[in-house]
């Protein structure tokens, strides 16, 4: 409770928290044996999360490569009845429209602007561009701009390595959640596949808050229970993202030491390390559980 994001969340009045109960309440449904109603609850929870954010509709993912027919129904019904429920309680699909049409893409185009923002696109902008941000500097609606001077002044090269970064994270996503489909064993289940989204959307994702980052529970928690966390490979990284998860919310003071673009992109860092040991420990266990 006492961890930046959930402070924050809750500093804020947001709704990741109830997101983050509705996925890893989806997590609990569909671990272990597959029950009548355990997939379409895990299905309709992951529609309650997109509805409330986009991104959580990444999660079905694992219920397609893992043949959940029962999760993708409920998941469609609960998602196309709220957007039902939503139109009708707003006058029509038009509000819907506009903030997909109008509103995601204006907050994708400056991606770098708010310190907040720390997906890979974001990170990537403030260390090769020069950037204009914007911070609260008090709990009232007051805010200040700061110029921050890039690392390396390189702003189309720092495009270009962001997108390469960003769809070399969603093909591994999409090959090591194939090759489990395609694999007649039962390498890993809901728990790495949830945690192999969460960290990927992060990422790819062109709008990450860190009040997204409660749902980094799930892949801390793999690495913990698969035993990856005993090790010292794994061990030290996972207590270096630990780490920078932690200071990341007081980069406004770190400022005042260092005028660096490196003090604004902590929670991506973290991201990062934690994807790596995702990505390295699924596949590790695939190689393990593979027929000879």
């Amino acid at each position: 409770m006492l961890t930046p994001s959930v402070y924050d969340t809750l500093l804020l009045g947001q709704v990741n928290l109830l997101v983050a109960a509705c996925v890893l309440g989806a997590l609990v449904c569909t671990r272990g044996e597959r029950g009548r109603w355990r997939d379409p609850l895990a299905g309709a929870l992951i529609a309650l999360a997109t509805l409330i954010k986009v991104y959580p509709a990444a999660y079905a993912l694992a219920f397609v490569f893992r043949r959940r027919i029962r999760a993708l129904t409920g998941f469609g019904l609960v998602l196309a009845a709220g957007i039902w429920f939503g139109a009708g309680l707003s006058g029509g699909p038009q509000p819907t429209r506009d903030y997909l049409a109008r509103v995601l893409p204006r907050l994708a185009l400056q991606p770098a602007a708010r310190v907040e923002n720390q997906s890979l696109l974001a990170a990537v902008s403030r260390m090769t561009s020069r950037t204009e941000l914007e911070f609260r500097v008090s709990l009232a609606e007051r805010t200040a701009r700061l110029a921050l001077a890039p690392a390396l002044d390189a702003p189309r090269a720092g495009r270009a390595l962001a997108l390469l970064a960003r769809v070399a994270v969603v093909l591994i996503l999409l090959s090591l959640l194939a090759r489990r489909a395609a694999s007649q064993v039962e390498p890993w289940g809901s728990d790495a596949a949830f945690a192999l989204i969460t960290v990927s959307v992060l990422l790819a994702n062109s709008i990450s808050w860190t009040y997204y980052f409660v749902l980094l529970v799930m892949p801390a928690a793999y690495l913990i229970r698969s035993g990856a966390g005993r090790r010292t490979g794994v061990r030290v990284p996972l207590l270096a993202a630990a780490f920078l998860l932690l200071i990341n919310r007081y980069w406004v003071p770190l400022l005042y030491w260092t005028w660096s673009p490196w003090v604004t992109i902590e929670g991506c860092a973290a991201v990062v390390i934690l994807w790596v040991l995702v990505v390295r420990e699924v596949a590790r266990t695939r190689r393990s559980l593979s027929p000879p």
